[in-house]
């Protein structure tokens, strides 16, 4: 027996509809790339398929049918402000169709309800698939973990080519080439560093020797 669900939040929030549709289409667009080579044939790729899509028209009921799959609730506009509420916290939605392939993590793209004559909330709906990532027990391929590991390396390079890669805290650290200029400015008190050394990185150690040189060279040092 066909039963339909709707849930949020790992079914924190959980809508049995208590009446079936009809009918129900789904849709699952296929790519088609095609192109002309240069001698004039038309070649074409069997692409990824897209996301499933799935709608159908039906009602909510407004009193006990004796076709009703579960009990319903007592204000028929329940379900809309439910699903309305659902839309506007930007929800993913779980749609389960039991005897039917249906387990889904969806969106709604389409939601019209009207009061019918018969007191009864007639409406149409569609969905769309969204792919979830689990991140707690999805383990990534080989290849995902060197383009990761590709990325925090250009990161690293990044940083270092900004800071000047190199970091110098002490005299050891500015040998060979800046350590003579470092240390005499230190001795002067033009340097007095963070407390904890000198945070310095390579670039402003250059700049730091030029500055160095040329109050050697006015003799000021």
């Amino acid at each position: 027996m066909i039963r339909i669900y709707l849930s949020v939040n790992n079914r924190e929030e959980v809508m049995e509809l208590p009446v079936i549709p009809p009918e129900f289409s789904v849709q699952k667009p296929q790519g088609d790339e095609t192109f002309e080579t240069v001698t004039g044939e038309e070649l074409s790729f069997i692409d990824a398929p897209g996301l499933k899509s799935i709608a159908w028209d039906c009602f909510f009921p407004s009193k006990d049918y004796p076709f009703l799959r579960c009990s319903r609730f007592d204000d028929v506009w329940e379900y809309g402000y439910k699903i309305d509420m659902w839309i506007k916290r930007k929800l993913p939605i779980r749609l389960i169709i039991s005897g039917t392939p249906i387990n889904m993590a969806v969106k709604v793209t389409q939601f019209d309800y009207k009061l019918g004559t018969t007191g009864d909330i007639v409406y149409n709906i569609a969905f769309k698939e969204i792919p979830l990532i689990d991140t707690e027990s999805e383990d990534l391929t080989l290849a995902q973990y060197e383009e990761l590991s590709g990325r925090l390396d250009e990161l690293s390079a990044k940083i270092d080519s900004l800071t000047g890669g190199k970091l110098i805290e002490t005299i050891d650290d500015a040998r060979p080439f800046y350590d003579q200029a470092i240390s005499e400015l230190q001795e002067t008190g033009y340097i007095n560093g963070t407390g904890d050394g000198l945070d310095f990185t390579e670039d402003m150690a250059r700049v730091v020797t030029i500055f160095y040189r040329v109050l050697k060279a006015k003799g000021i040092l």
